[in-house]
């Protein structure tokens, strides 16, 4: 799902976070969407994109609190921040 460039900001990428629903999701492009920290918080949340292999958040004002519990959510995966 490409949603690059797309303004999301934080209260978008907490609404994207509670989605159940995309279960089969493998790929995420939320890059150059002025997520910050409080953004990646609630991404990291995300119990449901259970076979996501690739997420990327490049482009984005995360600082070392999220990507710190991004790398421990998503370990394993593709994930550029």
């Amino acid at each position: 799902l490409n949603l690059r460039g797309n303004n999301i900001c934080d209260e978008g990428a907490t609404s994207l976070s509670r989605n159940t629903s995309w279960t089969n999701l493998i790929t995420l492009n939320l890059r150059g969407n002025s997520i910050c920290d409080e953004g990646a918080t609630s991404l990291s949340k995300n119990t449901s994109w259970t076979n996501l292999t690739t997420l990327d958040l490049g482009w984005n004002n995360i600082g070392a609190e999220g990507a710190a519990l991004l790398r421990k959510k998503w370990a394993g995966i593709e994930l550029r921040i």
